[in-house]
């Protein structure tokens, strides 16, 4: 099941960052991006893993400069996100390959919760994206460097309590 998913994750992330370049027009940069989704495709058929790594770089790069076009942030968001769902899936397999679990029912329990939590996280990060899409906002500079600080204060927060863990 892991498997499909991150197959398909890798044609949501290739199939929308190439439409979105093809709707503004942008032929030369869309073949581009489907050339490099066929490479990234052949590699994790041939479990080259590692492949997924360099692929969600390089997804980040093109949604960066689609941004900078001015493209749809609607096919771009969509496409970063199939490439993290496909980056996370890649790294998640080859985990259990190293791992040997002979056990199938642990393995497949293993895999279900796996993609119960990236289903939860990808909704909400998509959820979140589309509200950010629709709502927006102005804030003035005082209100932006508070919200800045009050985020990277909590981020520091959170990350101490997993270093910490649980007591």
């Amino acid at each position: 099941m892991s498997l499909l998913v991150m197959y398909l994750s890798l044609v949501v992330c290739t199939a929308t960052l190439t439409w979105g370049y093809l709707e503004s027009g942008q032929h030369i940069t869309a073949w581009a991006i489907g050339c490099v989704g066929l490479l990234w495709l052949i590699a994790l058929f041939y479990r080259r893993y590692w492949a997924a790594s360099i692929g969600l770089l390089l997804a980040v790069v093109a949604a960066g400069f689609g941004i900078w076009l001015d493209l749809s942030i609607g096919w771009i968001t969509a496409g970063v996100l199939g490439a993290l769902v496909n980056w996370d899936l890649a790294n998640f397999i080859s985990r259990l390959h190293v791992s040997g679990s002979k056990d199938d029912a642990e393995r497949r329990a293993l895999e279900h919760g796996h993609l119960a939590r990236l289903a939860i996280v990808t909704l909400t990060g998509l959820a979140l994206a589309s509200a950010a899409m629709l709502i927006q906002l102005r804030f003035s500079f005082e209100w932006a460097l508070f919200l800045a600080l009050t985020s990277a204060w909590g981020i520091s927060q959170l990350v101490s309590w997993l270093r910490k863990g649980p007591e």
